[in-house]
Order: C-alpha cells, then sequence, then structure tokens
C-alpha cells in the first residue's frame, strides 16, 4: 500500500508550508495498485521562511498613565502582520500593525517606572528597547462643580481631583473647555464649550505629559428655560401678586423678575413652574423672565400686565336723592370687570363695568346735605375714589326769578335763584321747558322762557335726581312793546331834549332808554305814543328800547342819532328867500316853513320851506296866497300852518282880518273865512289847542289895542268871539302859550305903549277869564319870550319901557304863583329874541340888547335853576324878531333884523 504523502514532510517543510501560500506540496497519484511509485516531494520557499527580526527603534509617547489606555506609536522595522507588543511584560491591547514600521497599541496598566518594550512577530522573533517608556501617575478627576450648564457654553467649570500640572488642558463632550487654569495638583478651572442641549458629557483632563484623566458623563448641557404662559395675567403696580410662571427647563435655584424687577420669594416645582410674588412697576405690559443658575433666561414678552389703580374723574349726576335709587355714572380710567363702588362708605348696588373708562351702579342712601367720596374697588383690590363726589341733596327751592316778566313769544333770558341746584337742573315756567338751562351754582341757574300765553306762571326747578321747588306765579307773560319810531330822530349828545316814542304796547309806567341809558320823565300818552327827556350819549347811532312795567321791552335799533351839542352851522344862502322881519315859521315835522314879513320897504307874500337834513330851501306857492303883510300871527295844526291878520303898509286895507291856511303836502293855500273874524289887528298872539287857533290881544295903529280874540275852527272855517267878560287889559305885543287846557296871557304894552306885568287865563272849554296871580309876578314888560315846558310857564326877557331885561320867572299854573329864575350866569339882557323849550330846556338868542342886536344865548335848566352860555361860534348875525323854530331836535333861527330896518336872509342850526 502507498505510504502517506505527509510522512516524508520535514518540520522545516511544515514550518514554510504555514508561513508561506506559495508553498506547495504534492504527491504522486495512480490507481490504487499494489504497486505504488516513490513519492515525490517539491518545496518552493520564497522569500526565507524565517526573515529578519523585528528591531523597536522609538516609541511615542514615552510615558503612559499607570492606569494604562495610553495610545502608543511604536517605530522600528521587520514588524509582520499579526506581531504583538508587550510593556513591561505586559500585553499591550488593540495591537494594530500599521507597516512594517510602525505598530499601534494602547498601553496597559503598570507600576510608576520605566518599562520595556518588545515587538514579536509571528515567527516569534522579537525586537526589544529597553527603558523607552515610563509609566507615570496620570491626573485624576473626582468631581466637578457644576456638574450642569448652558448648552451655549460659558459656565465657569471648577475640576476637584489629583495630578494635574501646570499646563494641563481640559475637553467636555470632546471640546476645548477654554481658559484653563491650574490652582493645584487637586484643583482647576475653565469655561466650558457649547454642547448639545440635553446631553451628558465626559470630562478629561489632560496633562502636558499628555497624560489625561477622564470624569465620564460628568457634565451635562442644560437646554434654555421656557416662559409660556403666567397665572394671573395682570396684577397692581404695586406689586404683591401671587404669580405662577409656567415653562420648561427651570432648574433648581431659577429666579424670575417682572418688568426687570426681581420676583420675590420665588419656588420651584419641578422643571415646568415656578411661583414668586411680583414687584412694584409701571402701568402696562411687562416680559417675564427666568433665569436658571447656568444664567440661561427664558422669556415671555408682555406677558405680565401691570395695572394702575382706578382714577375717578367725574359722578354723573354728582348728588341725589337722600333715600338713594340714583343711577350714577362713573368716568374715570382702570376699571376692571367685577369693579365695585361704595358712595359714602356704602354699597353701590348693581355695579356694571361698561369699559375701563367708564361704570355705572345704583346709590344707597345716604345723610341729606352732605357731600360723600365715591370709591371704585377693582378686583385687584386697587382703589380710585372721586372726593365729595356725591351729593345727597335736599330738594331745591325757588326763591325769585328776575327778570318777573317777558314776551309771549318767549326767548326771555330768565335767571333763578334759590337753593339746592345741581348740575343738569331742569326748569319748566307755566308747564313749558325753559331752554338752554344752565348752572352756575347751587343757588343760581339761566334758561330762556318758552313761549306762552299772557298772564302768570309759575316756575319749577327739577334737579337731575328728580326731586323739584318751585315759585307760584313767578314769571309774567306779557305781549311786548313796540317802538317804529322816535320824533325827533337826531339831538345833541348833552340830550335834555323832548322825544316822542310812536309804537305799540305802550302802558302806564313804561320807561325807555337811549344807547342803554335812561330817558328821563317818561310820560305814557297812549298805548301808542310815549314822550320822554333824551339823556345826554356820545356822538352816533344808538337804540332806543321801551321796556313796559312788567319787565318786556321793544327796540328800534339806531332808531336816533346823536350829534355834538353846543354847535352852530349855518343854513344855506343858496335859494334862501329874500330878507325879512316881522314874518313867522312853523315846523312841520321835517322843514322850516317861513311866510310873510317885510324886507325893511316892501311887505311880502312870499315864503319859502328849509329842509335842514338837505340844508336846501324851496319856495311856497303864490296862488291863493294871502296878501302881503307883517307882524302877523301863525300856528302849526299838525298839517297844516294857518296865518292871520297882520299890517299891510301901502296895499289897500293896512290892518288885516283875513289869512290863509297851508298846507305843504300839495304846496297849496285856501282862504281862512272872514265872517265873524275878529277886529283886523297886528302884533296879537295865536296859539293852537289840537282842534282850534285862539287869536286875543294886539293893536291896529299906535293906539287902539285890544282885549278881544276869536277862536278859529279849521274843519269848520268858522269863527267864534272869545268872552269879554273879565279879560286881561287889553295890550299889544304880549306872549300867549297853550298848556293843553287853557290858554295863558301875560305881559305886553298897554294902549298907553306902557309895559304890564299882568296875565290872564282862558279857558276854552268854559269861554272864561281868569287873572295871572300878581303876588311877585315879573316886572312889567313887552317884547318878552315865553315858552310852555308842560308844566309851568317860564318868562323870559323883553323890554321895561327903558331897557332891555335880564330877568325872568316861573309861572306855576297849577298853584297860579311865581317864582323868579335865577339871574346867576344869566345871558345878556335882550328884547325881541328867540326861545324855544327843548323838553327840559329853554334856549334863548339873539334879540336887541342895550346897544345893539346880540348873536350871544343862554341855556336855562328848569330842574336845576341854573344857566349855561350857548356857544356864538359860527352862530349866525345878530337880530331882533327872528324866525324861531324848535325842530324836537335843534334850534333853527332865520332872517329878523339887522337893527337899521333891513331885514336878514340868513339863519343858523344851533345843536343843544
Amino acid at each position: 500500500m502507498p505510504k502517506p504523502c505527509g510522512r516524508w514532510f520535514s518540520k522545516l517543510a511544515l514550518l514554510s508550508a504555514l508561513a508561506n501560500p506559495l508553498f506547495f506540496l504534492g504527491c504522486g497519484g495512480g490507481s490504487s495498485s499494489s504497486t505504488e511509485p516513490a513519492p515525490t516531494v517539491t518545496v518552493t520557499v520564497s522569500p526565507d521562511p524565517l526573515g529578519p527580526a523585528p528591531t523597536v527603534t522609538g516609541i511615542s509617547p514615552s510615558t503612559g498613565n499607570t492606569a494604562g489606555g495610553t495610545s502608543l506609536t511604536i517605530s522600528g522595522a521587520g514588524f509582520a502582520t499579526g506581531a504583538s507588543v508587550k510593556v513591561g511584560g505586559s500585553a499591550c491591547g488593540s495591537v494594530s500593525v500599521v507597516s512594517s514600521t510602525s505598530i499601534t497599541c494602547l498601553s496597559p496598566a503598570g507600576s510608576a517606572g520605566s518599562a520595556t518594550v518588545s515587538v514579536v512577530n509571528y515567527d516569534g522573533q522579537t525586537g526589544t528597547i529597553t527603558g523607552a517608556f515610563s509609566w507615570v501617575a496620570g491626573p485624576a478627576i473626582t468631581s466637578i462643580s457644576p456638574t450642569a450648564g448652558a448648552s451655549a457654553g460659558g459656565t465657569s467649570l471648577t475640576m476637584t481631583g489629583s495630578g494635574f500640572q501646570s499646563g494641563a488642558t481640559v475637553t467636555v463632550g470632546g471640546n476645548t473647555c477654554t481658559s484653563p487654569s491650574v490652582a493645584s495638583a487637586t484643583s482647576m478651572t475653565c469655561t466650558t464649550p457649547s454642547g448639545t442641549a440635553g446631553t451628558t458629557v465626559s470630562v478629561v483632563v489632560t496633562n502636558p505629559d499628555t497624560i489625561t484623566g477622564t470624569l465620564s458623563s460628568a457634565f451635562t448641557f442644560n437646554a434654555a428655560p421656557t416662559v409660556s404662559s403666567v397665572s394671573p395675567t395682570s396684577g397692581p403696580t404695586a406689586g404683591s401678586t401671587s404669580l405662577t410662571i409656567t415653562g420648561t427647563g427651570f432648574l433648581t435655584g431659577a429666579t424670575a423678575k417682572v418688568g426687570g424687577n426681581t420676583c420675590t420669594s420665588p419656588s420651584l416645582s419641578g422643571s415646568t413652574s415656578l411661583t414668586c410674588t411680583t414687584p412694584s412697576g409701571s402701568a402696562g405690559a411687562a416680559n417675564v423672565v427666568v433665569t436658571n443658575t447656568d444664567t440661561q433666561a427664558g422669556t415671555l414678552s408682555s406677558g405680565f400686565t401691570y395695572i394702575a389703580a382706578p382714577t375717578v374723574s367725574t359722578v354723573s349726576p354728582s348728588g341725589g336723592l337722600p333715600g338713594g335709587g340714583t343711577s350714577i355714572t362713573l368716568t374715570g380710567t382702570g376699571f376692571l370687570s367685577g369693579a365695585t363702588v361704595t358712595v359714602g362708605g356704602n354699597t353701590c348696588t348693581s355695579p356694571s363695568v361698561a369699559s375701563t373708562t367708564s361704570m355705572t351702579c345704583t346709590t344707597p342712601s345716604g345723610t341729606t346735605g352732605t357731600s360723600v367720596n365715591v370709591v371704585v374697588t377693582n378686583p385687584d383690590s386697587q382703589t380710585g375714589t372721586k372726593t365729595n363726589g356725591f351729593s345727597y341733596n335736599p330738594a331745591p327751592t325757588v326763591t325769585s326769578v328776575s327778570p318777573t316778566a317777558g314776551t309771549t313769544s318767549g326767548g326771555t333770558s330768565l335767571t333763578i335763584t334759590g337753593t339746592g341746584f345741581i348740575s343738569g337742573a331742569t326748569a319748566t315756567v307755566g308747564g313749558s321747558t325753559c331752554t338752554s338751562p344752565s348752572v352756575s351754582s347751587s343757588t343760581t341757574m339761566t334758561c330762556s322762557t318758552p313761549s306762552a300765553s299772557a298772564g302768570t306762571a309759575t316756575v319749577v326747578v327739577t334737579n337731575s335726581d328728580t326731586q323739584a321747588g318751585s315759585k307760584a306765579d313767578a314769571f309774567t307773560y306779557a305781549v311786548a312793546p313796540t317802538v317804529s319810531s322816535i320824533s325827533p330822530s337826531k339831538a345833541g349828545t348833552n340830550g335834555g331834549i323832548s322825544a316822542t316814542l310812536t309804537g305799540t304796547g305802550f302802558v302806564t309806567g313804561a320807561t325807555a332808554t337811549a344807547g342803554g341809558t335812561t330817558c328821563t320823565s317818561p310820560s305814557v300818552a297812549s298805548a301808542t305814543s310815549l314822550t320822554c327827556t333824551l339823556p345826554s350819549h356820545s356822538a352816533g347811532a344808538v337804540d332806543i328800547v321801551v321796556t313796559n312795567p312788567v319787565g318786556v321791552s321793544g327796540t328800534l335799533s339806531s332808531g336816533l342819532t346823536y350829534t355834538t351839542s353846543n354847535v352852530w352851522s349855518a343854513t344855506t344862502s343858496t335859494s334862501a328867500p329874500t330878507g325879512r322881519f316881522g314874518h313867522t315859521a312853523v315846523w312841520t315835522g321835517s322843514k322850516v316853513v317861513v311866510w310873510g314879513g317885510t324886507d325893511g320897504s316892501v311887505m311880502l307874500g312870499t315864503g319859502s320851506r328849509y329842509d335842514p337834513t338837505a340844508d336846501s330851501w324851496s319856495t311856497t306857492t303864490t296862488t291863493s296866497a294871502p296878501v302881503e303883510r307883517y307882524l302877523h300871527s301863525v300856528v302849526w295844526t299838525g298839517s297844516k300852518m294857518i296865518i292871520w291878520g297882520g299890517q299891510n303898509v301901502g296895499a289897500g286895507t293896512t290892518f288885516q282880518n283875513t289869512g290863509g291856511v297851508y298846507d305843504p303836502s300839495g304846496n297849496s293855500w285856501t282862504a281862512t273865512s272872514t265872517t265873524s273874524a275878529p277886529t283886523a289887528r297886528q302884533s296879537h298872539t295865536a296859539v293852537w289847542t289840537g282842534s282850534k287857533m285862539i287869536i286875543w290881544g294886539g293893536q291896529q295903529g299906535s293906539s287902539t289895542v285890544y282885549s278881544t280874540g276869536g277862536v278859529y275852527d279849521l274843519s269848520g272855517d268858522s269863527w267864534s268871539a272869545t268872552s269879554t267878560t273879565s279879560p286881561p287889559t287889553a295890550r299889544t305885543l304880549q306872549t300867549a302859550t297853550w298848556t293843553g287846557s287853557k290858554m295863558i296871557v301875560w305881559g305886553g304894552d298897554n294902549s298907553s305903549g306902557t309895559p304890564l306885568s299882568t296875565g290872564g287865563i282862558y279857558d276854552l272849554s268854559g269861554d272864561s277869564w281868569s287873572a295871572t296871580s300878581t303876588t311877585s309876578p315879573p316886572s312889567a314888560r313887552d317884547a318878552h319870550s315865553a315858552v310852555w315846558t308842560g308844566t309851568k310857564v317860564l318868562i323870559w326877557g323883553g323890554w321895561d319901557g327903558g331897557g332891555p331885561l335880564a330877568t325872568g320867572s316861573i309861572y306855576d299854573v297849577s298853584g297860579n304863583s311865581w317864582s323868579a329864575i335865577s339871574t346867576t350866569s344869566a345871558p345878556a339882557a335882550r328884547s325881541a329874541h328867540a326861545a324855544v323849550w327843548t323838553g327840559s330846556k329853554m334856549l334863548i338868542w339873539g334879540g336887541a340888547g342895550a346897544s345893539a342886536n346880540l348873536s350871544s344865548g343862554g341855556i336855562y335848566d328848569l330842574s336845576g335853576d341854573s344857566w349855561s352860555a350857548m356857544t356864538n361860534t359860527s352862530a349866525p348875525a345878530g337880530a331882533t324878531g327872528p324866525a324861531t323854530i324848535w325842530t324836537d331836535s335843534f334850534l333853527i333861527v332865520w332872517g329878523g333884523d339887522d337893527g337899521s330896518g333891513t331885514g336878514l336872509s340868513s339863519g343858523g342850526v344851533y345843536v343843544p
């Protein structure tokens, strides 16, 4: 039998085959037979199966931790795959043959000191380096502090252990811990790098000799905390709200801030809840911040709102019933849902918050007459107070109203006086609402009266708390007067002239004002006419107001124009009539009508009309005009001028008992009847009674003087004689005035040319005469003046037979008595002068003085029995017997004798 091939293998061949795959074994083959051929063995070895022994030239690092585990790199040659390494006789772990010249492994543990390093190839060959590696006791970390920190890094870390060497470095989770500092062999610090939030990592200390110490799973990178909600979400600015903060990542020792200020008494309940007490803060939203001990923080922006304490600015109504039940509205700021109210310390029921600025409630009862605080309390216990914000009002009272009367059309501004009026009070007059009510104080309110029927009305004031007070018949409704015109419509700034106001609704006791100043001596003639004396006033247009006794008024806007007083202006000479004297003039209400007279050489039967407003002249018609004459008489009836008598020298009958009626509206003449007319005469007197003309006295020739007269009825164009029973002594150049019921005749010359100091009173209604008092009368005179004041006759000046006079007297018709007029500052003595009554004063001007005609004058104030001077600046030339007119506003004089027997054709207008 054949022998196995293997029996012939030598030991060397076997070793070579194990080491080298190129080693081939071959055995002869053949069929199984009884004869086996001799075995053939072929051995190929490449390379030499033992090879060179490894050599070790160096090791790095040359030191390592006695605990082992140092990563070593061994340098040399002949390192074979599968080689092993020993350090100090102990196997090096994790051997890796990098190349035939480099091997790496992890050092085994060993005792401190040097050690031999050996590399053993697979074939058992060994390379050795003696004392190339030393075991050194490395650093050891026993603890760190803190054990956790921010994932962003920056945590100051303290390592405690042993073997820390100066220059040692640290890694945390494999990343460098910055700013390492070795305090001692047992303590060092560094600042952590960033890391992955939520991971726990090892801390490694590496000494300068590269030996390391590791504390596994020693440090945790914490996630930053988050704040998701707070409860409650608001609280008072004073702080002290217990706050619960919810979130994630809260660490033990975590703190909180609200609005940048520390939330006190923090308490952690797990990593998701923290409670604290809010600090004080400013009103408004505030951030809530939780800060962990690792300095990481979480913020909930505007998470908490500081709410200011409420304020109460107004309470409406500010007063109410003492029994309570008043619904009040509070206005202010910071009212929160659930707020409550107290009034005077007692609960205001049914509180309702409409908004942060408005709420309502119903007042409790309180003490009458007290003012109490109103307090709003929010659910956060903060309060706001309106001091004395509500009053428990007594019922109002009405004591008086002003004015006490007004027009039925309403609109009278009414002032109501009383007690207990509160803001919002209303008023009624006669049961109708008084509009625009305004409460100025607890005792005064105003409103505008409603319209109503004439009569008295009750005034009621009702407070907003429904309490009311009234005064019966406190206000009278009356029909207001109206003022349609005033005559005159112009006056001097000194006032003092009588004015007649025309309108409707004037009642006895009515008063008047001009430009706001009271008109004196008001007298109501009828419901349509009122007279008064105008006050002084500055120049310009003013309103005229008539006020009835009940207080209702009517106004004529700009009805009167005041012009500068005590000034003269000349009448125009353009188209002026022929100069003359012994003529007559009347005032029609708008124009002066001049007629007749003589120019000094011939008698005149012509006339003209002067318009003072336009300062212009226009002639009167001569168609059917009376025959020429002078020293005749004239009266104005209110619509027509009547002239009568006079003398016409050299033109037929010298003395006239004829006359004419001139109608200025038609510029036409009609003759007066001569049937039963008085005897022809001149230098007589005439008065108009309102319906008739009375002629009396006068002369015919130098020696025939009359004590007879006649009454002319214009409506019937008829004459009747005046009584001849007990008339005054026959006379001429006397004066006559009409009192409204009687004619007063006084003075003049008798048939001998002697001046008289007697007079008579003719009563038209009884056609009878009575004498004027002879007790203390003025001295005898002629060519004097007389004016009727409305109650008295004023006699002044004249000629006493020896010279002109500067004296006068006041005749009181009702008492039939005389009193002297003051002579202090009286004008110069004169006769044949002009005199008019203005309504309050007598104006004297011109006339013949002691040696010449005068262009001066004076103003006599009856109320003060005093004289003041009349300016003569721009006054007309002095004249005797000028035509004299009072226009109700101005004195107009025109013509007259210039002193040489020649008539003047000039004149002037005087504003008193």
